[in-house]
């Protein structure tokens, strides 16, 4: 597959259209057309954005316009109509075998969330294959040229696929702010591999390292026919946009829906980019792409960016942060949990590497998130003191079983992953020793 032209620009197709099929048709074309991507690839491998199965209105945080969307189709995932469209486009154009793919988080079951969300259903019937990655056989691989990620296993049929279809949705999130094809690509990586590089800038390094296993076969298809904006990912507004966004360069199809999302390539939000560059993986400069269809001002859009609260979302929690990346800053918010505070009391939340704190903390309870925190902290003063220390470990301090109870998650899941923070009970509290 050849990613550029002639001239050496990269090239991105933008299609604005109603009807999912004709929008996803379109878009491949502008590249070249199916039959081109398909003619060496015996087995093509599509792999949606299906971490989560349901919206933010099913814990009761949310509550979608009136009359909006009554056939289901706004999710946190890659919409089921452009999955079964690829499905369907590949199956006519000659490719033996169409599987979509992915390892929903939370290693909740894939087949139950598949048959959920009416992707099973989709595929099935655009003669196209369902797999859960969590459930593949996996293969040890060297990462050529990896710089977080070096040696691990992967799922066999990732290598396999003639073509790796990389098919997110636009929607923003809390880490990174917005998730394309890259972010995509975390599904790839194995629970137990995940937890290190869920923080930044680890999470960056790591997302480029797992492209380097697709390099050269890989096609981005962004899902933009209702995006999500705001509280994203699975919280999020929805933003009907009807478009489809296409490229075989990974980097100037990503920075191409960032900016067609208002954001910018150059930005926090896209700071995967400059190093997907650096590493040889594409092009970020708007004026090397060739951009077909639909042009970027014709159908940009500002989408609302989530909330990035480096602040406990309770007033009776003062927090004192330190030198935190982003493994704490996602937790900052659940430490403690909304159960764990009792009224009358009062709680202050230190996180990371050197925090400034002040000689008399006014707090019953000091909460020590992460493993900086742990470090930096003197506990036994602490507790003379008259504080009660809770102690969070971990990197990230994952609580597993208390995030999935606050989201009231139902889904089946039976966690495999043996890294500590998907282990029940791994906070600590030491009371405190005035008085004895």
């Amino acid at each position: 597959m050849s990613q550029e032209r002639s001239n050496g620009s990269a090239v991105v197709s933008i299609v604005q259209e109603a009807d999912p099929y004709r929008g996803t048709k379109h878009a491949l074309e502008l590249l070249g057309g199916v039959a081109d991507l398909v003619k060496a690839a015996r087995t093509v491998l599509i792999k949606p954005n299906i971490g989560y199965y349901s919206l933010g209105v099913e814990t009761g945080l949310k509550k979608l316009p009136e009359g909006f969307d009554p056939e289901g189709y706004f999710l946190p995932s890659t919409d089921r109509r452009v999955v079964a469209s690829l499905v369907r486009l590949f199956r006519e154009a000659g490719a033996e075998r169409v599987v979509v793919a992915d390892a929903p988080c939370h290693e909740t079951d894939g087949a139950w969330v598949f048959e959920r969300t009416g992707l099973a259903q989709a595929v099935s019937s655009a003669g196209g294959e369902m797999c859960d990655l969590a459930q593949e056989p996996q293969v040890e691989v060297e990462v050529p040229g990896g710089t977080a990620l070096t040696k691990l296993r992967v799922p066999k049929i990732v290598l396999d696929a003639g073509l790796f279809v990389n098919a997110p949705k636009l929607k923003t999130t809390r880490v990174g702010l917005l998730t394309l094809g890259f972010k995509n690509m975390f599904g790839v990586l194995p629970h137990e591999y995940r937890h290190p590089y869920h923080r930044l800038p680890e999470h960056y390094y790591a997302l480029v390292d797992l492209m380097k296993l697709v390099r050269g076969r890989v096609l981005t298809v962004v899902d933009g026919l209702m995006a999500m904006e705001g509280y994203g990912p699975r919280f999020g507004d929805p933003v009907q946009m009807d478009l489809v966004i296409a490229g075989l360069d990974p980097v100037a199809t990503e920075a191409v829906a960032a900016v067609v999302a208002g954001f910018s390539p150059s930005e926090g939000p896209l700071e995967v980019l400059p190093v997907a560059e650096r590493e040889g993986l594409g092009t970020r400069d708007l004026a090397r792409i060739e951009v077909r269809g639909k042009g970027i001002e014709e159908v940009r859009r500002h989408l609302k960016r989530p909330p990035m609260p480096w602040v406990h979302l309770d007033k009776r929690v003062k927090t004192y942060p330190g030198g935190a990346c982003w493994g704490c800053g996602l937790w900052m918010q659940y430490s403690p949990m909304p159960w764990e505070i009792e009224d009358g009391k009062r709680y202050a939340l230190v996180t990371g590497i050197g925090p400034i704190l002040p000689d008399r903390i006014e707090a019953d309870e000091v909460w020590l998130l992460g493993n900086c925190a742990i470090e930096s902290v003197n506990i036994g003063k602490l507790r003379k003191k008259g504080h009660t220390v809770v102690v969070v470990p971990g990197c990230n301090p994952y609580r597993f079983e208390e995030y999935l109870q606050l989201h009231k998650w139902e889904g089946p899941h039976s966690p495999l992953c043996q890294h500590p923070c998907c282990r029940a009970g791994t906070i600590v509290k030491s009371p405190s020793s005035a008085g004895r």
